[in-house]
């Protein structure tokens, strides 16, 4: 009895060892950049914090094109972000992290949706 229930913590620990980092829940969207492309420019969504994050329009790789920046705060849990304020023309309402946690599938406050990448 004592082998079988060893063998079933080895299993176990080896199962979750194995797993790639992308793979495990994700509890934290602060330090990550996410981008969707917006006609000849990029949206960029900067998470800066556990509770804040910014967004503007830039080049493809993350250079401002223009002055405007807009704040907002949100919370994060169960691979949901809800935004609680965004000072923005077109405010997001709330986020899905899918797949292995690499797209974010946005919704607008307008019910518009739109696809970000990690970058």
């Amino acid at each position: 009895m004592k082998k079988i229930l060893a063998l079933i913590i080895l299993i176990t620990f080896v199962m979750v060892s194995g797993c790639k980092k992308d793979e495990l829940p994700k509890e934290s969207l602060n330090g990550t950049s996410w981008a969707a492309a917006y006609g000849d420019y990029t949206l960029w969504i900067h998470f800066t914090s556990d509770v804040a994050f910014l967004e503007f329009m830039g080049d493809e790789t993350g250079n401002p094109c223009s002055t405007g920046v807009c704040y907002g705060t949100y919370s994060f849990a169960n691979n949901r972000v809800d935004f609680l304020t965004h000072e923005s023309t077109s405010p997001f309402d709330y986020a899905i992290l899918e797949g292995d946690g690499s797209m974010l599938n946005l919704t607008y406050k307008s019910g518009y949706t739109r696809m970000f990448a990690k970058k």
